[in-house]
């Protein structure tokens, strides 16, 4: 058996001791100072032969790790069953592999969300001959917990590569990219499997050139009353409104929804904006009107109008599976379907010329006074896009729709002393400063508990706040009198100088962000040596950002809700996700 002290836990190759790898440049004691004491540590053994490495992905039901099969000597991925709402783990004083409970009542919900995890690993394992969909190979029950053992996909996120080339896809690129995914999604759905995370993170392009979908997802959490307990993680822009809601009824559909977002982003390089901003008002425009704004794009009618459609903002009036996507997507579908074949021509799409696409244009035709009268209008209704700059930042400020403007009048001003030095902190609807010029700041430990004299504890996982993506919340839980609110805490990677703050509002059980629910009016918050409170103003805007001149050096951050603003209900209400932009210290 190879010795596993000379193994690199960054890549699984065979090294002689270096400090850094030789192939992956990983460093072991830098990823133990930054590693997450609920992730298992790297030389844990599990079953008997599996060599846990790296953290290679964690979200809100799961963590992942990249491992090596000790007798077969091959690198694989495990994911670990950790629903974060619902269990913890500190691995930092021994050997403390073994999860335990937050809470005993939650008992019931995390055994039926473990068998859930179970049942899927098994239905997964029938499609491990399907191209496009990570294989299976093991399953088993250890510290608690249950572990899912897959193929390791070494190669890039769709949404690395497309960062890396600094450009779009061509149509032609994204139909045959997808095409061996969505055949294989056809036959995953009809096992009753639903995906519900597909997005260009969980699409990964190996080093031979295939596709393939990862990360199904560890649990199906149970709705109702229970849901209020668990950490809300879906992708904004990819997760249709049925993900927001803890009793939304979800399908093949709501795949349909992230399946067609991704194609989107692949070719023309802008997320759609979140569905829940959609539903008032939806503004999103058609790729074929993208084209003619973005340089180098083409689209065309058939297919514009198809993505369009299964990016409905309801249910019912999307495509209710991926055969009919894909039949107006490839044009002519084949007769072998029942074979298990491809059930497409591959290379075949849908042009102008095409029954389908002609069909769906005529739905679009504009009324005498040019407004468009088909079905798929509201989801291609014209909204104004400036987020370039932010793509590139890989913000999740990609759907904001105001024009910048060169000067803009604050929305409150503070003035602080500090020593000798005064600064002055600008609360703004929009960025003065192209924020992609700034380096994001990197958060390595977050916690949050209730402020006042309310008992209990939050069960969000407050990091995930700040990555900028999920749909995470940081629940302000005005429910009693005397729980006021909460703090958040959170420790940056080094030291800082903070030049800005973003904001993001949002509310995971309505289908608006705070237009009628309760929003946070009065926050305190420390950074370094500087404290204030700032108030939010009531202007229905869900995004905002502070401002610091000069800049602020600091290594931590403190957030306290002091007050709300109280609507039609008393329900949960948060913010989203926090952003935090500067330069660092040392430079």
């Amino acid at each position: 058996m190879i010795d596993p002290n000379k193994i690199c836990m960054g890549c699984m190759k065979e090294t002689h001791g270096e400090e850094k790898c030789p192939y992956c440049g990983f460093s072991l004691k830098e990823y133990q100072g930054r590693r997450s004491p609920r992730a298992l540590p790297v030389y844990t053994i599990l079953n008997g032969k599996y060599l846990i490495g790296k953290v290679i992905g964690e979200g809100g039901f799961g963590i992942t790790y990249l491992a090596l099969d000790l007798n077969l000597q091959i690198s694989l991925a495990i994911k670990e069953y950790f629903p974060t709402s619902l269990v913890t783990r500190d691995t930092t004083g021994g050997k403390t592999e073994t999860v335990t409970l937050l809470k005993r009542e939650n008992a019931d919900v995390y055994e039926r969300g473990l068998e859930s995890f179970t049942e899927e690993a098994k239905n997964l394992a029938k499609f491990n001959d399907r191209e496009g969909i990570v294989s299976v190979s093991n399953f088993f029950f250890e510290n608690g917990t249950g572990y899912l053992v897959m193929e390791y996909v070494s190669g890039k996120s769709l949404k690395e590569v497309l960062e890396e080339r600094k450009t779009i896809l061509s149509e032609g690129e994204t139909l045959e990219l997808m095409q061996p995914l969505l055949n294989s999604l056809i036959q995953v759905h009809k096992s009753g499997i639903i995906h519900r995370d597909i997005s260009p993170d969980n699409i990964m392009l190996s080093d031979k050139g295939k596709v393939v979908l990862i990360d199904f997802g560890a649990a199906r959490m149970s709705t109702g009353a229970e849901t209020r307990t668990l950490t809300i993680v879906l992708k904004h822009g990819y997760a249709p409104v049925e993900q927001y809601q803890t009793k939304g009824h979800q399908g093949p559909f709501t795949d349909v929804y992230a399946v067609c977002a991704t194609m989107y982003y692949m070719m023309s390089g802008q997320k759609p904006e979140a569905a829940t901003d959609r539903v008032k008002e939806d503004t999103l425009k058609s790729l074929e009107q993208l084209s003619g704004e973005v340089p180098g794009m083409s689209v065309s009618p058939g297919v514009s109008m198809a993505i369009a459609k299964g990016l409905a903002v309801r249910a019912e009036d999307r495509y209710q599976n991926i055969e009919s996507l894909m039949l107006d997507l490839y044009g002519l579908a084949k007769t072998r379907s029942s074979s298990g074949e491809p059930l497409y021509e591959k290379g075949k799409h849908s042009s102008p010329k095409d029954p389908a696409a002609a069909r769906y244009r005529d739905e679009q035709k504009p009324d005498k006074s040019g407004r468009h009268t088909g079905k798929i209008a509201a989801a291609a209704a014209v909204f104004c896009v400036l987020a370039m700059a932010a793509a590139a930042a890989g913000m999740f400020f990609l759907d904001k729709t105001r024009e910048r403007k060169q000067e803009q009048e604050p929305l409150q001003v503070i003035h602080l002393a500090s020593g000798q030095e005064e600064r002055r902190v600008s609360l703004l609807a929009e960025p003065k400063t192209d924020l992609g010029s700034l380096e994001k700041v990197n958060i390595v430990m977050a916690s949050i508990s209730p402020s006042g004299e309310g008992s209990g504890r939050s069960e969000n996982s407050p990091i995930l706040m700040f990555d900028g993506d999920t749909g995470t919340v940081w629940m302000e839980t005005i429910t009693n009198e005397a729980t006021q609110g909460e703090t958040i805490e959170a420790a940056f990677e080094k030291e800082y100088e903070i030049e800005y703050m973003a904001f993001r509002l949002g509310n995971w059980q309505s289908m608006q962000i705070f237009q009628e629910y309760n929003r946070p009016k009065t926050l305190s918050i420390s950074l370094g040596e500087n404290s204030f409170e700032m108030d939010f103003p009531d202007n229905g805007l869900t995004e905002y950002y502070l401002e610091f001149d000069p800049p602020v050096m600091s290594s931590s951050l403190v957030l306290q809700t002091k007050d709300v603003y109280e609507g039609k209900s008393r329900g949960e209400n948060c913010i989203s996700d926090i952003l935090i932009y500067g330069a660092n210290a040392d430079d």
